[in-house]
């Protein structure tokens, strides 16, 4: 058996003697804090060094040692004190005293006892400044874990608003595998009006190598009642498609709600936060998501400007009601509608502008899971009457159409339109140029080929060539 590693009995009472003597050299060597504790546990005698620790400390003799110390950290004082009478040295064990004012002062104490009856020394090491470096540590990586979930939070942000303007909605019968509704984009990237579009067979706007992967889809999710995607290939067009298929149940038969949207890789438009951020912020759209009571959680900058004067702070947890409005109330049959089939397309009603006169816009729904939340997008842009007319395709009818639209629109909103105009005017001419070819109408343009789909995707530009009885989609 290993046997204590103390000082025999001669020199107990010599060392036991010498221990206030003892701590002020330990203090005055380390420069912070030596105190010397009895056999009860009561403080004898505290030495500090020119740097005095804790002003009070002196306060400490005749009080119990454990008593000077915060209470989760008593513990502690008590293993000092058991170890080093057991073995004669303790290891080390940073407790915290508590101050009169501001933090409390976290001290590395190492016991040592002077003999087998004698009296406990230890020796204390000022720990603040290691505990203010591990504290700005903690803190830098708390910032950058804020941070980081901030972008992640910003970009699933414009991700879904993203999701909202540019994915294709299709509202299917899940027996007949027909189309119920669709969306406007829908009605691009299959190359027909809508109005010809409803009615028609899914499956026909697919290349025929993706239908045996397209009939189990829909199969699953019919059956088996959970959501399935799969990547597909459109008739004529290049790039293939995400396809998702999520159930729903209608009034009185078995609906699928089908969505399509660009198969991007990172780092592209659709892909890529920058990108992503870049095309959300500044495309002419007005776009919001809602939650299932039709409250604003996020929006684009197109529909603060929508709004004219409405700022971010105003508009945040809002109803939409607050804007949209006729007499019909169309947003409450709207959100009815969109929870009943999915989507509801080309709704017209009343725009409260904040500033201004109120203006009709042409608005359209579609139903968004967010994990087990069910949210709501919409796209909102004004809409013209027959009084007016609609833009016409051509640039010299467009320009005419923006000068009549003087006095109706204000002057941001004619800017985004105009840019708009001419910019469908310019991608539209360089894909004439060069024959459909998207790839040399990206190089004569001086943009990427993703960046043309995308453009020609919110243009509703199509590419020359037959699918079907329409143009190929993009």
């Amino acid at each position: 058996m290993t046997e204590p590693l103390l000082p025999d009995d001669s020199a107990t009472h010599a060392l036991s003697e010498l221990a206030p003597e003892f701590a002020n050299v330990l203090a005055a060597v380390s420069g912070d804090i030596a105190v010397v504790i009895d056999a009860d546990g009561v403080v004898r005698h505290v030495a500090q060094g020119p740097a005095p620790l804790a002003p009070a400390a002196q306060d400490w003799v005749g009080r119990r040692w454990v008593d000077t110390v915060t209470g989760e950290t008593r513990r502690k004082v008590e293993q000092l004190l058991s170890e080093a009478a057991t073995a004669g040295v303790s290891r080390r064990r940073e407790v915290n005293h508590p101050a009169h004012s501001g933090s409390d002062v976290p001290v590395n104490y190492a016991t040592v006892r002077l003999g087998v009856d004698g009296p406990f020394v230890a020796a204390g090491r000022d720990m603040r400044a290691v505990s203010a470096i591990q504290q700005r540590l903690v803190e830098t990586q708390q910032e950058v874990e804020r941070d980081y979930w901030k972008r992640r939070q910003a970009e699933s942000r414009y991700r879904l608003l993203f999701q909202v303007a540019t994915d294709a909605v299709l509202v299917v019968d899940a027996d007949t595998l027909r189309v119920v509704d669709a969306n406007r984009v829908a009605s691009r990237w299959l190359s027909m009006r809508r109005t010809h579009l409803l009615g028609t067979a899914l499956l026909g706007g697919f290349d025929q190598r993706s239908h045996p992967m397209l009939e189990q889809l829909l199969a699953v999710a019919r059956t088996s009642g959970r959501p399935g995607e799969l990547r597909a290939q459109l008739a004529g067009r290049p790039a293939p498609v995400v396809v998702s298929a999520t159930p729903m149940r209608g009034e009185q038969t078995s609906l699928l709600l089908v969505r399509l949207r660009a198969d991007a890789q990172p780092g592209t438009a659709a892909g890529g936060g920058e990108s992503l951020a870049h095309w959300v912020e500044h495309t002419p759209d007005a776009v919001a998501v809602t939650d299932s009571r039709g409250h604003l959680l996020m929006f684009n900058n197109a529909f603060l400007a929508l709004g004219r004067g409405l700022t971010q702070a105003d508009a945040q947890g809002r109803p939409l009601s607050d804007w949209l409005a006729d007499g019909s109330n169309a947003l409450t049959s709207t959100l009815a509608d969109v929870h009943a089939s999915g989507i509801v397309a080309e709704t017209r009603a009343t725009f409260r502008a904040e500033v201004g006169k109120d203006f009709p816009v042409e608005f359209a729904a579609v139903l968004l899971t967010e994990g087990d939340q069910e949210l709501i997008g919409f796209t909102l842009r004004p809409w013209h009457d027959a009084a007016l007319g609609a833009p016409d395709t051509g640039l010299v009818a467009g320009l005419a159409w923006l000068d009549a639209s003087i006095g109706h629109q204000d002057l941001p909103q004619l800017m985004r339109e105009a840019s708009q105009l001419v910019e469908r005017h310019l991608v539209a001419l360089a894909l004439e140029r060069s024959g459909g070819d998207t790839d040399a109408t990206a190089t004569c343009l001086g943009i990427s080929s993703e960046s043309l789909e995308l453009r020609l995707l919110r243009l509703g530009l199509h590419r020359p060539g037959p699918v079907g009885d329409g143009a190929s989609p993009l």
